[in-house]
């Protein structure tokens, strides 16, 4: 189906109704589960009947998760939702970018396999020779 610009896929496999559609790069996707009666479920799963569903009941389930889609397209192509999006992207690069510079360490004492002591740095990985009264550092 095509809803403005989004072109939105309705599937529908056992008792789920899926949909999916593309914007900006990212697919959205939502689905809802739809049980049919026991008797049914039976009839269908010994081949007796074609589908667990009528007619009326698929395109009452197609009809429940297209208003889904069109509700989270608009959502999502709301100004100040994008606008909220964009800030909370530049927030978190930047945070992983501060994340990236800390160099700060953390260090543990630990034997080493000839016997002796070193400070092995966690954050890093690194092993330094222990030097009793200064503080360990490595590049």
């Amino acid at each position: 189906m095509q809803y403005n610009k989004a072109n939105i896929l309705v599937l529908q496999f056992e008792y789920v109704f899926q949909y999916l559609f593309s914007q900006d790069g990212e697919i959205y996707q939502d689905h809802i589960s739809l049980v049919p009666g026991l008797y049914k479920r039976i009839l269908w799963k010994l081949g007796i009947i074609k589908s667990p569903y009528t007619q009326q009941e698929i395109e009452d389930g197609e009809k429940a998760l297209l208003s889904g889609a069109m509700k989270t397209y608009d959502t999502i192509n709301a100004p100040d939702y994008r606008v909220k999006r964009l800030e909370a992207i530049r927030k978190a690069k930047k945070k992983a970018k501060l994340a990236k510079k800390d160099k700060s360490c953390t260090w543990q004492t630990t034997e080493a396999n000839d016997g002796k002591m070193i400070y092995w740095c966690i954050t890093h990985g690194i092993g330094v020779s222990m030097v009793d009264g200064e503080q360990p550092t490595h590049k």
